[in-house]
């Protein structure tokens, strides 16, 4: 057990700080961390590493049990996992790992080591500032084969929830990287209004179970990079903002418009030639010409 963080299974649960931690979780009161955070990074199943972007994955090394969650030494995230692997080989294995160089990647030991679980996998981000989060994902088949052989014949299947709602259904880390041992990054936008992320991975029983070797299904993650967007206050106070000059240019145009027309209107008015002038001065002396008065002719009896 890593000392640096708290560890909670079966045998824990009537301790108080593991049911303050689960109630927190569950919504029912504020969890303990008052530094509210804007990311969190996980190296799962492996030790602390820094990219090559400068992004520190915090060590989730720890082994964990058939029912347990795991607390990360800052609070930052806590990892929790459920099932049995049954006629594993290997015993108990909640963590896989490879030697083999990983493609597609700079950062091949990123991708060495992954969180499994024969049911389901969730992480937790603790005292998160409430906002709109970038959600990247980290994965590499490192169990399963793409031979021509049997062992090629295996299939990981499992679903994808970040806060409640599924992103990935039925989702294939070897079909959609291309093969094994290959590197794959799914990028997700999600909100956090209680300070809690929830990224939940679930094996909904699909896909094979026993390939390349007994108990070889169930979710599996390398890595997770959490990272705030925007904070839900001031980005819906700039959206007013901006809604309220889009509005006060849209209104000043309109404005402008009648201006111009009516001005337009007017000079076209003036200058039509199909209107007829009328005269109102008097005739001129001399223009008049008296009218001369016939008279009849005379009548014959």
């Amino acid at each position: 057990m890593n000392v640096a963080g708290t560890s909670i299974n079966a045998n824990s649960l009537q301790d108080g700080k593991a049911s303050a931690m689960l109630h927190c979780l569950q919504g029912n009161t504020r969890c303990s961390n008052k530094v509210r955070a804007t990311s969190f990074s996980v190296k799962c199943g492996g030790t602390d590493q820094v990219s090559a972007a400068g992004i520190k994955f915090d060590d989730d090394s720890e082994t964990l049990e058939a029912a347990s969650l795991y607390t990360s030494a800052n609070s930052q995230w806590a990892v929790s996992s459920t099932g049995i692997f049954i006629s594993n080989p290997n015993g108990p294995q909640y963590i896989a790992q490879t030697d083999s160089q990983i493609m597609e990647t700079l950062e091949s030991e990123l991708y060495k080591t992954a969180r499994i679980s024969p049911s389901t996998l969730r992480y937790y981000g603790l005292g998160l500032k409430n906002g709109k989060y970038n959600v990247e994902l980290h994965f590499a088949e490192i169990q399963m084969d793409d031979s021509r052989s049997w062992r090629g014949l295996g299939r990981r299947l499992f679903d994808v929830y970040i806060q409640g709602k599924r992103v990935l259904q039925d989702f294939n880390i070897q079909e959609e990287a291309g093969g094994s041992k290959r590197a794959l990054v799914k990028r997700f936008e999600a909100n956090v209004t209680n300070t809690i992320m929830d990224i939940h991975f679930f094996w909904a029983g699909r896909g094979t179970c026993c390939i390349p070797f007994q108990s070889t299904y169930g979710p599996l993650v390398s890595a997770i990079h959490v990272s705030q967007v925007s904070d839900g206050v001031g980005s819906s106070k700039r959206d007013k903002k901006r809604i309220g000059i889009l509005v006060g240019i849209a209104f000043g145009s309109a404005t402008g418009l009648v201006i111009i027309s009516s001005i337009f209107y007017l000079w076209w008015t003036k200058e039509s030639p199909g209107h007829m002038r009328v005269l109102t001065d008097s005739p001129r002396m001399g223009s008049f010409k008296p009218m001369q008065i016939h008279s009849p002719k005379s009548i014959r009896m």
